[in-house]
């Protein structure tokens, strides 16, 4: 629904989250803060950023669950039945 909507309407859309699923179908453009610095510690595309990175706490954000990388998560949203 997010999507179509950007689409039909062709704007930008901001989405705060740190759900891995939806960073994933959602974006295609992202930025990881760093609170204990309080620094952006990267940005691009999280597909991109997931293979690529070498910053191991946005590889550490990006592969929560086991994830290898370049992997594509595709979890569930929580609370959702399988």
């Amino acid at each position: 629904m997010i999507l179509e909507l950007r689409d039909s309407l062709n704007c930008t859309v901001v989405a705060v989250t740190h759900e891995l699923a939806s960073i994933f179908t959602i974006a295609d453009d992202s930025v990881y803060l760093d609170a204990q610095t309080r620094t952006m510690l990267a940005q691009g595309d999280p597909k991109k950023l997931l293979a690529e990175s070498k910053d191991p706490k946005v590889h550490a954000f990006l592969t929560r669950g086991g994830q290898e990388a370049g992997a594509v998560p595709t979890g569930r949203r929580a609370g959702a039945k399988a």
